[in-house]
């Protein structure tokens, strides 16, 4: 007969520390890029979930059951982890409370500078998507002003859907280098 679901849990939570100990080494080689609170959760549901699959007997082999189930949360977690690129969780900064927030805002649509501002990057980017060659002002004026799908770009360059994407891809490269020389320079 299964061993009891509180039992397991009740050496789950003896071993909590030992299991911070372990994920804290894992995670550190990623840089602590996964709170150790979050695999302890991710542990703490496994174990409760499968309570009644535990077979073990004796409370050495209850440890070994959690232990292994705790292994493979962290493996998964950084595995996660590594496919997402998630950056560090030391880093992460809390939200605002948008209404605790709105009062000390202002309204940005009526505000002139931020209007001017506006105004002088769209003529800053402006600029630069004119000194690019036609064809690639006109794949980003149908792909950013338009928002046209590749298909239509295409279709309206009389060119492959490969081909339309490789000169946007181009043309964004050409108008980053732009952007980038004419701010170096100030002009």
């Amino acid at each position: 007969m299964a061993v009891a679901g509180p039992s397991v849990l009740d050496v789950l939570a003896e071993m909590e520390s030992d299991i911070r100990r372990v994920a804290r080494s894992k995670t550190r080689e990623i840089r602590h890029r996964i709170d150790e609170d979050d695999i302890l959760q991710v542990v703490y549901f496994s174990v409760w979930h499968n309570a009644e699959q535990c077979r073990a007997e004796s409370r050495q082999k209850q440890e070994a059951w959690i232990m292994t189930i705790a292994t493979n949360a962290i493996r998964t977690e950084i595995s996660k982890h590594a496919l997402t690129r998630k950056r560090s969780t030391r880093r992460e900064v809390g939200t605002v409370n948008p209404t605790s927030h709105a009062s000390q805002c202002l309204d940005v649509e009526s505000d002139p500078d931020y209007k001017a501002i506006i105004r002088e990057n769209h003529d800053h980017v402006a600029s630069c998507v004119d000194r690019l060659k036609p064809s690639r002002q006109e794949v980003i004026r149908l792909r950013m002003y338009e928002s046209l799908p590749y298909q239509e770009v295409a279709r309206q360059m009389g060119c492959s859907v490969l081909a339309a994407r490789k000169l946007y891809s181009r043309a964004m490269a050409d108008l980053k280098r732009e952007l980038a020389q004419k701010s170096l320079f100030g002009f």
